[in-house]
Order: structure tokens, then C-alpha cells, then sequence
């Protein structure tokens, strides 16, 4: 089966988690390539939808590529083992796990929790600041979408 809908985790993946709001290097590339290829985007964040927003404007991101923002709450405690539920994801657009893929930076939080439900989920190193927007090109994953 193909993929139908990327969700992409925000912090970490697509903006730095400290020190400001800098688009990691080939972030607008790999949208629009998404985009032209009839794929929705939408996020995955454990941030306010208000807040993502903020940022990936405040970034020059542009919030058109994005079809939904779905949060993804935190849980008390080591939040960065809890794992995301995309099963909204699913529901909301009607898709087989295997139309899903999953985009993130955390093992437990982003990629475990997709490919337990059968989803297909890419891991990218964690995006820590804006001096290493430069160490990975988030365009490249675009080979491994199916």
C-alpha cells in the first residue's frame, strides 16, 4: 500500500527543541515535494497546536502545506518514553496504518507507537539547535516515502 498522509513531529524533527525557530536545512524542499506529489502533511506534535503554528511561521514555514495539526499531549513523567497515539491520525482520515507515515525523532515517543500499529515511520536525529540545522538535510528521507 502506498503512503497517503505523512505526519510529521515538530520539535526535534522539523525545528530545533532549544534556542530558537530555524527551519532544519531542506524542511520547505521536502514539503513542497510532498505536496506536488499529492501527499498530505500533517503534524504530530506533543506542543499546542497555537504554539506550533507560532513557531513554524515564526520559522517561514509556510502553514498551507499542512492539512491538520494534531496534538499529541504530554503525559506526567519521563514524557520522552511515552509513545504517541496515532490512531486520531488513522481515524480522521480514514487510512490503513500502512497509508501512515510517521516522521519523528524519538524511538519510544514518534517510531515504536506507528510501527506497532503498522504504520510506516521514518526516524531523523534529534534537531537539538540551531547550529546543527546543517547536520542532517530532512529532504533526503523523501527516497524512503512509498
Amino acid at each position: 500500500m502506498k503512503t497517503k498522509v505523512i505526519a510529521l513531529d515538530i520539535y526535534g524533527t522539523c525545528l530545533p527543541t532549544k534556542g530558537g525557530n530555524t527551519p532544519r536545512k531542506g524542511l520547505e524542499k521536502f514539503l513542497g515535494t510532498c505536496k506536488n506529489k499529492g501527499l498530505i502533511l500533517c503534524t504530530s506534535s506533543d506542543g499546542k497546536t497555537a504554539n506550533v503554528k507560532e513557531d513554524l511561521s515564526d520559522a517561514g514555514v509556510d502553514l498551507g502545506y499542512f492539512d491538520n495539526y494534531f496534538e499529541m499531549p504530554r503525559q506526567k513523567g519521563d514524557f520522552t518514553k511515552q509513545p504517541k497515539n496515532f490512531k486520531p491520525i488513522l481515524d480522521h482520515y480514514e487510512l490503513l496504518p500502512e497509508e501512515l507515515t510517521v516522521i519523528g525523532d524519538r524511538q519510544e515517543r514518534d517510531i515504536t507507537p506507528a510501527i506497532k500499529l503498522g504504520c510506516n515511520a521514518i526516524l531523523v536525529p534529534e534537531y537539538k539547535t540551531p547550529e546543527d540545522r546543517n547536520s542532517f538535510d530532512i529532504n533526503e528521507i523523501k527516497r524512503y516515502i512509498k
